[in-house]
C-alpha cells in the first residue's frame, strides 16, 4: 500500500553543505523519493511525500557531509501514515514551527496561477499556512511506542520528487538522479538541453541553483553555439484527448538581448505556440502555467534559442503535465497575442481572440501582413530585417556574414551588394545532408497571386543542393534547384511563382555536400507580387558554350554565361591558355589548333591531301606532312570575298609572339595573304600581307612576322579571293612562340 510520509528538517550552514536524501530500498537506498541540498537559512522547513510500491522494502533518511564543518542537518516530528498525502503530494514547504498547525485540505490541480507570475527563489518561501482537517495517523509497527499527533500539511510548492509518475495521470520533469521525465531531446534541434546542479559556467547568466531539489535542465549559449542555435524538448509520447495544465519554473537572467523560451504544439515539429518568454528577467525562478487544448495526437515541445551573446543561459524545471485544464486560469493571462495585440476572452475551443496592431495578422498576431506589399527586398545589410526569415525545424540556420566565409576554397569573398550576405556553414558538426532553411511562414503573402523571385546565389566549392520550395501553409514541393561548383561567382536566378495557393510560403531550402567547403550565400533577394517580365527566356537556348550555364539578369543581352573552368568570354567560347609556344601542322582536323576558322567571314579555309581541285593553281602537298589548309576560290566565291583564321578564341598570355608558317601563292588570279594583330578590346591592324602570285610560285615560301605587344593579343589570318577561281592560296605548319622573333631565333 501506499504511506505518506511528514517530517521536519533543518538545514543551515555553509552553501556547500551536503544533502538530506529520504529512499526506500531492501537492505540498502536503493530508489529515491527525496532530496534536498544547501544552506535553507536558520529555520525548519516541512516536508511530506508519498511513498508507493515499497512492499517488503525498508525506509532510510541519511545526510552526509561535503567539504565544510558547518553543515549541520536536523530532523524531528516523522510521520509515517497509510495512505497517500493529502492534498497532493508537496515535498517541500516554506518554513513551519515544531507545532502542528490546521490547515485546510488542498488539491493537486494547480489553481488561480497565471503564465507568469512573481519569482519563486530557489530556497523555501514562507507560506501562509492552510487547514486541514485534524487526522489520526495509522503509524506502522516500531519497537517504540506508537504515538499519535495531528500532521501538519503545508502549501504546496511546485512539484513532488517521487521517483513514479502520479497516478492520477500527471507527468513530471524534475530532473533529479533517477526520476522519471516525458521529455527527451529532439533529435531535428541544434544542441541539447543540459541537466544542471548549482550555477550555470558562465557567470552573470543562469540560476544559482535548482528551484527544487538539486538539478534543473538549462541550454548552454557559448560558443561553439551560433546565432539562432535551438534546443528543444519534446514528449515522448503524444498527448491525449482533452485539456492539459502545464506548470513549469523557468530562468532567464543575462542580457536584455537573450533569446527566447517557447513552448508548442505540433505532430512532428512546433506548429501552435502557448507560450513565449523572451529577453532578461532577473536572476530569479518564475512560476509559468498555461492550459494546452485541441492537441490530441500531438507533442509538446520547449525550446530555447541563442540570440548572439553568450550571456543568456535560459533554465527550467519542476515541469508538470496535469490531465485537465488549469482551474481559475484565463488564456488571456499568459499573454498570447505578440506584436502589441490585446487579448479578449472568448466561449471558443482556444478560449480568446487577438485583436492586431496594424501590420500583423494572425491567431496570436505572429505574422506580418504581406499581402499587399508590391516588392520584398533582402540586401541582409540588417540582420532580422527579411521576409525570408530562418526555420526553426530545420538542421542548422543560415548566418550573416561581411568578407569571406570562414573556409578557403569555397564561399564568396565579399557581398554582391552591399557588405552583407547569407551563407550556409558548411563546417563541422554539419553532415552531408543538413538542411539550413528560410521561409516566409511568418508572413502572410497574398493569396492565388503569381510572384517573380529573383536572388544571387554563390556555389563555389563542394557545394550540395539549393532548392526553392513552394506551396499552401503546411505543405511545399521544390519548384526550382541547383547543384555543385558553380563557380567563384554570384549568379542571378529568377523564378516564377505561379498564383497556385490560397495561402502561399516560400521556402529556400540549402541542403549540405560531401565537405566543408561546401557553402552556400545569398544575397540581395527580391520578391514581387505580379508575374516575372514577359518575354522568351534568354537562356531558353543556352548560349553558352563549353558546357558553360545561363543565368538571366537585367543587361541588354538578357544574360550572362557561367564558364566551365578553362573557359572565358560572354558565350564561354574563349580558352583560357597559359602555354609560350603553339604550333599548327593540319595534320589532325584541327580541334587543338589555335588557329580556327571564324563566322564572321564569307566562307572557311579547308584542310587538303595532294593537290587543289582546279588545275594551275594551289600546291601538289602539303609542306610537311600529308595536310595543309587553303582557300577554294572557284564558284561560288567572288571577288573579294575573305576567308579568316583567327586566335579570338583563345586568351593568349600578354606580351610580343613571333609567328611563323608556310604559305603558297600560285595562280592567274591569286588575291592576298595578309596578317592581323591587336588586342582584344580593340581593332585590328594589318602586320604583313602578300599579293599575287609569288616568285618560284610552286615553291612554299615562309613568313616570319613580329606581333608587337599586347595585354589581351588576338592575331588572325585572312585570306582574300581574287577575280577567278585560279586563285587557292594555302598555308602550312604554322608556330606562335612568345617573344620576338630574334629571341626565338627565327
Amino acid at each position: 500500500g501506499d504511506y505518506c510520509l511528514t517530517f521536519q528538517y533543518h538545514m543551515f550552514g555553509s552553501d556547500t553543505m551536503g544533502d538530506l536524501k529520504i529512499s526506500i530500498g531492501v537492505t540498502a537506498p536503493e530508489k529515491k523519493v527525496f532530496i534536498e541540498s544547501g544552506n535553507l537559512g536558520d529555520q525548519w522547513n516541512k516536508g511530506m511525500v508519498t511513498i508507493s510500491n515499497a512492499a517488503g522494502m525498508k525506509l532510510f533518511i541519511e545526510a552526509n557531509k561535503v567539504t565544510s564543518w558547518k553543515g549541520d542537518i536536523a530532523i524531528d516530528d516523522i510521520q509515517l501514515m497509510s495512505g497517500v498525502c493529502a492534498g497532493g503530494n508537496p515535498v517541500t514547504s516554506g518554513p513551519t514551527t515544531t507545532a502542528p498547525t490546521t490547515a485546510a485540505p488542498t488539491t493537486s490541480q494547480p489553481t488561480g496561477n497565471p503564465v507568469t507570475s512573481g519569482p519563486t527563489t530557489t530556497g523555501p518561501t514562507t507560506a501562509a499556512p492552510v487547514t486541514a482537517a485534524p487526522t489520526t495517523p495509522s503509524p506502522i509497527t516500531s519497537t517504540a511506542a506508537p504515538t499519535t499527533t495531528q500532521p501538519t500539511t503545508a502549501a504546496p510548492t511546485t512539484a513532488s520528487l517521487t521517483t513514479s509518475q502520479p497516478t492520477d495521470g500527471t507527468q513530471t520533469c524534475t530532473f533529479e538522479d533517477g526520476a522519471p521525465c516525458f521529455l527527451v531531446e529532439a533529435t531535428n534541434d541544434d544542441f541539447d538541453w543540459t541537466i544542471r546542479s548549482g550555477s550555470t559556467p558562465s557567470g552573470g547568466t543562469g540560476p544559482q541553483s535548482a528551484v527544487e531539489g538539486s538539478k534543473y535542465k538549462y541550454v548552454e549559449v557559448s560558443s561553439p553555439r551560433g546565432s539562432n542555435d535551438v534546443a528543444r524538448l519534446e514528449s515522448s509520447t503524444n498527448l491525449n484527448a482533452g485539456d492539459y495544465c502545464l506548470t513549469f519554473q523557468y530562468h532567464m537572467f543575462g542580457l536584455d538581448t537573450m533569446g527566447d523560451l517557447k513552448i508548442s504544439t505540433g505532430v512532428t515539429a512546433p506548429e501552435n505556440e502557448v507560450f513565449i518568454e523572451s529577453g532578461n528577467l532577473g536572476d530569479q525562478w518564475n512560476k509559468g502555467m498555461v492550459t494546452i487544448s485541441n492537441a490530441a495526437g500531438m507533442k509538446l515541445f520547449i525550446e530555447a534559442n541563442k540570440v548572439t551573446s553568450w550571456k543568456g543561459d535560459i533554465a527550467i524545471d519542476d515541469i508538470q503535465l496535469i490531465p485537465g485544464a488549469c482551474a481559475g486560469v484565463s488564456p488571456c493571462d499568459y499573454s498570447p497575442c505578440q506584436n502589441g495585440g490585446s487579448c479578449s476572452k472568448t466561449t471558443t475551443a482556444i478560449g480568446y481572440t487577438c485583436s492586431c496592431l496594424g501590420g500583423f495578422v494572425g491567431q496570436n498576431c505572429n505574422q506580418v501582413d504581406g499581402r499587399t506589399v508590391s516588392k520584398f527586398t533582402c540586401d541582409f545589410e540588417t540582420e532580422n530585417n527579411c521576409v525570408f526569415e530562418n526555420a526553426d525545424d530545420d538542421d542548422f540556420q543560415w548566418t550573416y556574414r561581411s568578407g569571406s566565409t570562414p573556409s578557403d576554397g569555397t564561399g564568396p569573398s565579399s557581398a554582391y551588394e552591399g557588405t552583407q550576405y547569407v551563407y550556409t556553414e558548411a563546417s563541422s558538426p554539419r553532415d552531408q545532408g543538413d538542411k539550413a532553411v528560410l521561409s516566409t511562414v511568418n508572413t502572410l503573402l497574398a493569396g492565388t497571386s503569381s510572384y517573380c523571385l529573383q536572388f544571387y546565389l554563390h556555389m563555389y566549392g563542394t557545394p550540395g543542393t539549393m532548392e526553392v520550395k513552394f506551396g499552401n501553409r503546411g505543405s511545399s514541393s521544390s519548384v526550382w534547384s541547383q547543384s555543385d561548383d558553380q563557380g567563384n561567382q554570384w549568379v542571378f536566378h529568377q523564378v516564377e511563382l505561379p498564383p497556385s495557393f490560397a495561402d502561399p510560403v516560400i521556402f529556400f531550402e540549402a541542403i549540405r555536400g560531401s565537405s566543408y567547403k561546401g557553402d552556400v550565400a545569398l544575397d540581395l533577394v527580391k520578391l514581387s507580387l505580379g508575374q516575372c517580365a514577359s518575354g522568351p527566356s534568354a537562356c531558353a537556348t543556352n548560349p553558352c558554350n563549353n558546357s558553360g550555364s545561363c543565368n538571366e539578369d537585367g543587361s541588354s543581352a538578357g544574360y550572362y554565361c557561367n564558364c566551365m573552368t578553362g573557359w572565358s568570354g560572354d558565350n564561354c567560347d574563349v580558352q583560357d591558355v597559359s602555354g609560350n609556344s603553339y604550333s599548327c601542322g593540319f595534320e589532325t582536323d584541327g580541334a587543338t589548333c589555335i588557329f580556327k576558322d571564324t563566322t564572321n567571314d564569307q566562307f572557311d579555309w579547308t584542310r587538303r591531301t595532294k593537290s587543289t581541285p582546279s588545275s594551275s593553281t594551289g600546291p601538289t602537298g602539303a609542306a610537311t606532312g600529308d595536310n595543309y589548309m587553303y582557300i577554294e576560290t572557284s564558284s561560288p566565291r567572288v571577288n573579294g570575298d575573305t576567308a579568316v583564321l583567327t586566335t579570338q578564341d583563345t586568351n593568349l598570355p600578354a606580351g610580343s609572339w613571333c609567328l611563323t608558317f608556310q604559305y603558297h601563292m600560285k595562280g592567274s588570279s591569286i588575291g592576298s595573304l595578309e596578317v592581323f594583330a591587336g588586342d582584344r578590346s580593340s581593332s585590328l591592324t594589318s602586320i604583313w600581307a602578300k599579293s599575287g602570285e609569288q616568285s618560284d610560285p610552286d615553291l612554299w615560301k615562309t613568313a616570319t612576322i613580329d606581333i608587337p605587344q599586347q595585354s589581351n593579343p588576338v592575331i588572325t589570318i585572312d585570306g582574300i579571293r581574287g577575280s577567278s577561281y585560279r586563285g587557292d592560296i594555302a598555308i602550312d605548319d604554322i608556330a606562335l612562340n612568345a617573344g620576338t622573333c630574334a629571341s626565338a631565333g627565327k
